[in-house]
């Protein structure tokens, strides 16, 4: 290590005239009075550096101990589950400042891309319908336009000069603006600074970092130019650079070497400590985790046991369980509270005793031992079980008779399955009774003391239970939506649901006027409908419809279907297929069921498909 040496003046050893050593001064200086030549070597960091490097400018090193220490102990602190033992085992060995050279490149760039532009337009299309009347549709479609441009940026990027250290300067000095590097003059390092060399070649930083940046921000940026419109076949040729500016730096960084059980790490640190980046270092407990995953799944071991305890003990039995298992239930719920709590309760004390890490910003105070818990050990008291609700102190002379409580039990399963055996051939009630079968069942079942043969048994009949009820409530369901043929469709006849009656229609006259002018009443089918369901008088109309499918054997006749609704019945519709678009005389409409209606008709015309 070097020794600081307070210097005021340096006098020329010929002539004694005071020498001008400037900040820059290399080794060698000339007397202003007597011309002699002077050798002055080991005063400036800097000396080394511009021998070494050739730097212009740089990131001074900052005094920042006590930001390091902090920034450490924070680091080592984040995890709200971090080791405790890691206060008293963590050591910082030495902390070293060093110089790492990089490249400062100041370029600009532009380069031509090509899309194809998206304008809305909109087409008029004048068609005339099957009534001849005229309609004018419109339509909008997207005309694509070839289009070129051309997108540039001017960016400052600083590549690390040193292999070993590329990730760090990265991370802390890519987005560096140059305007807050210093000028070598006035540019100090401490005399122990590490300055390390350039291994990465001038040629290679360019080619290898500078020029994917720069063209991922020349597309950035014509894809920003592009924003809000639209286009499509998007594509940009490499960017033109020039170089503006560029330089040798020295970037100053902290590295912390830190020791903690027999682990070793770095931690690194910017110029002025404000930001850092640790190495692979994963300071959670994964112990004090595995022990509060155990607890939480005592806590759900404690589960209610009302109906086990109100049948074997009764009322003030299954009151007094209920409060056992309550206080169980909030003692492991503070237990999980305390040991998740510890580290936080231990960060908090050793930052209230003014401790330090151990290590070289050690004050003395570094001795800090904190009472944790065990893993290795069980929890105090055993977990509540359904056993030790019914413990009883050694003074009482109790005796629990388990057989006819037992038995009981038995008895009240065994009646309630039986019952619900029964009436599982009721649906409407079966499944109900079932399930309560089953749930006294396991009421059984879960007793400790109880006949597991008996409880089986009746286990056996509660689910036979179920399945048949569910049987035949399913059978049942299913026969209420069948009903016979004759009774599935109801004519609705009456003069109130009736559009039409059975009058006469002039089927010849109409028959006349349609080939004569071929007009017909009702193109469009879904119109057709619409007046139907408005019950408007639609006997001596024309409707022409698609045949959606044909029923010859339907109750209603031979069925011709021309919509969801609309059953064309007549014997004329024989021959007819699916498919075929047909013009006919309406003769008469009734309701059938709620929403279907009847159509009588004379067919006019027949197109086959």
């Amino acid at each position: 290590m070097k020794t600081n040496i307070n210097i005021k003046s340096l006098n020329c050893p010929n002539c004694g005239a005071v020498l001008n050593v400037t900040k820059n001064t290399t080794d060698i200086v000339f007397c202003g009075a007597c011309g002699a030549k002077c050798v002055i070597t080991g005063l400036y960091i800097n000396e080394e550096i511009l021998k070494k490097n050739n730097i212009n400018s740089g990131i001074p090193l900052v005094e920042a101990s006590s930001k390091i220490h902090q920034s450490i102990f924070e680091f080592i602190t984040t995890s709200k589950n971090f080791p405790i033992d890691v206060l008293e085992n963590f050591e910082i060995k030495a902390v070293r400042a060093v110089c790492v050279p990089a490249y400062l490149f100041t370029v600009s760039a532009f380069a031509t891309y090509t899309y194809e532009a998206g304008n809305i337009r909109q087409q008029d299309n004048v068609v005339t319908d099957r009534n001849g009347r005229v309609v004018t549709n419109h339509t909008n479609y997207t005309e694509w336009t070839q289009m070129s441009s051309i997108a540039n940026d001017t960016r400052t990027v600083i590549v690390c000069g040193n292999n070993v250290y590329m990730n760090v300067i990265n991370a802390f000095y890519s987005s560096l603006n140059p305007a807050k590097l210093v000028d070598i003059e006035f540019l100090d390092y401490p005399t122990e600074t590490v300055t390390e060399s350039f291994n990465v070649p001038y040629a290679s930083a360019f080619t290898t970092y500078v020029k994917p940046v720069i063209d991922r921000s020349v597309n950035e940026s014509a894809q920003k130019a592009l924003q809000g419109k639209v286009y499509r076949n998007f594509a940009i040729g490499r960017a033109n650079i020039q170089k503006e500016y560029e330089a040798r730096i020295s970037l100053g960084i902290y590295v912390a070497d830190c020791v903690c059980k027999n682990e070793s790490f770095s931690i690194y640190f910017n110029a002025d400590a404000s930001n850092f980046l640790a190495t692979v270092y994963s300071p959670a407990d994964t112990a004090r985790a595995t022990y509060i995953g155990y607890l939480q799944q005592e806590l759900q071991k404690i589960k209610g046991t009302l109906f086990y305890d109100f049948f074997h003990g009764g009322f003030n039995k299954a009151k007094e369980n209920r409060v056992l298992q309550n206080n169980e239930r909030l003692r492991i719920q503070q237990k999980i509270a305390s040991v998740a709590e510890e580290p936080s309760m231990a960060k908090a004390e050793f930052i209230r005793r003014k401790c330090r890490l151990k290590g070289i910003y050690s004050n003395g105070h570094d001795s800090f031992e904190w009472k944790t818990y065990n893993p290795d050990v069980p929890i105090t008291t055993t977990p509540f079980t359904r056993q030790s609700s019914f413990q009883q102190p050694s003074n009482q002379q109790v005796v629990y008779q388990q057989q006819p409580k037992d038995n009981y039990v038995f008895v009240v399963a065994l009646i309630f399955a039986i019952v619900a055996l029964i009436f599982s051939f009721l649906p409407i009630i079966g499944i109900p009774h079932a399930i309560v079968a089953i749930i006294l069942s396991i009421i059984g079942l879960a007793s400790k003391d109880s006949d597991k043969v008996k409880s089986g048994v009746v286990l056996g009949i509660a689910v036979v239970a179920i399945i048949i009820g569910c049987t035949v409530s399913i059978a049942k369901s299913r026969n209420k939506n069948i009903k016979p043929l004759e009774e599935s469709v109801v004519v609705i006849s009456d003069s109130s649901q009736t559009t039409s009656e059975k009058n006469s229609v002039p089927v010849e006259e109409i028959t006349e006027k349609w080939k004569k002018d071929g007009v017909v009443d009702y193109p469009d089918v879904n119109v057709f409908e619409q007046a139907v369901n408005n019950g408007e008088e639609l006997a001596g109309k024309t409707v022409t419809f698609t045949v959606k499918g044909v029923r010859p054997d339907s109750i209603l006749g031979y069925n011709l279907y021309g919509g969801e609704h609309l059953n064309f019945v007549s014997d004329e519709g024989i021959g007819i297929s699916e498919g075929d678009e047909i013009t006919v005389i309406v003769t008469d409409v009734k309701r059938v069921l709620t929403d279907s209606y009847k159509i009588s008709y004379v067919l006019l015309d027949r197109k086959s498909k």
